[in-house]
């Protein structure tokens, strides 16, 4: 027969559980969490909700320069405002990482590609946008 089980070598040394204790104590409070309808613990703040369908996504992804944070801030923008065109501010894109110049090149790159329509194109102003081809 093999030696008797010896659960001692499971137990944690009593200087690794003072320790935990003071990295619990160092840890930055979280967001409280939510219970989705199907169970799923999530963390209270802002989403990007879907379904988006991935092929719009990769299709964005595909494109040059900032095309795709722009279209996630296009897509974000459209279900937080409850609205089918809305107006994309240079603010909204620099949650992203992008530029006021960045986002004028990637807002013809999508609209080229079909992944969104543009609406009131003056200089100086921001566009209205949809997203499209979903």
């Amino acid at each position: 027969m093999g030696k008797a089980f010896d659960l001692s070598l499971f137990t944690l040394p009593e200087t690794l559980g003072d320790a935990s204790s003071s990295l619990a104590a160092e840890q930055p409070a979280t967001l409280p969490s939510t219970t989705t309808s199907v169970g799923q613990q999530v963390n209270d703040g802002e989403f990007l909700a879907g379904p988006i369908r991935i092929g719009w996504i990769e299709a964005a992804a595909n494109l040059p320069g900032a095309a795709l944070p722009v279209a996630l801030a296009v897509r974000h923008l459209h279900v937080m405002r409850g609205r089918d065109w809305v107006v994309l501010s240079n603010a909204a894109v620099r949650r992203f990482g992008v530029s006021s110049s960045a986002k004028a090149r990637a807002v013809v790159v999508l609209e080229g590609a079909g992944l969104i329509e543009v609406q009131d194109r003056r200089s100086g102003c921001a566009p209205r946008v949809r997203p499209i081809g979903d």
